[in-house]
């Protein structure tokens, strides 16, 4: 297996632990509050509060490992493989968006095409990126700036979280709900 291709592979399984992580830990805090909720357990609320401090850090870590867009200037696999090398490079992929009327300066299909091409993957392989919403009322954009397979995960939006699961042919996109529970946590006595 070629160097970069190695590289890739253990970013991705590292990833795909942390994430697994994640959401063991956000499944515990879902459960404790609602326990907390339930029996008016004020000690485990606190617990429970404090202790998604480092769930959103680590919610931040995983989206800046998946965040941005392709460079638009010149690069080669090189540079990305060894990408702390290569600062500008860094600081491109993590900051880059897609090309909008008020982004001129963004990435275009081109630029999506063009990392395709480096990474030797095929035109039709699904790049998903996480970062800024495109709407304040969405969480999921799918063929993004009229991109054939680029995909955005917004995963900040407090009523929906979005997610890709992988399939046979390819990705699926799954949504979920969030339940409005603010409004009765804060009616319970405590």
């Amino acid at each position: 297996m070629p160097l970069y291709e190695e590289r890739l592979t253990k970013d991705l399984a590292r990833i795909r632990d942390e994430v697994a992580v994640l959401g063991t830990a956000v499944q515990q805090a879902q459960e404790n509050a609602v326990q907390a909720a339930l029996n008016g357990d004020k000690e485990l609320a606190n617990q429970t509060i404090l202790r998604d401090h480092p769930i959103n850090r680590k919610t931040r870590e995983i989206t800046r490992l998946c965040h941005g867009g392709p460079p638009c200037g010149e690069f080669t696999l090189a540079n990305l493989v060894n990408i702390r090398s290569h600062k500008r490079l860094g600081q491109e992929i993590i900051w880059n968006r897609v090309r909008r009327p008020n982004r001129p300066g963004g990435f275009a299909k081109r630029h999506v095409e063009a990392f395709r091409t480096k990474l030797g993957v095929d035109q039709r392989t699904p790049f998903i990126v996480g970062h800024t919403p495109l709407s304040v009322d969405e969480t999921l954009w799918l063929n993004a700036g009229r991109i054939q397979d680029h995909h955005i995960v917004y995963s900040a939006n407090p009523h929906n979280l979005a997610i890709f699961i992988g399939a046979d042919e390819g990705v699926a996109p799954v949504e979920y709900h969030s339940e409005p529970l603010l409004g009765l946590i804060n009616t319970l006595k405590f």
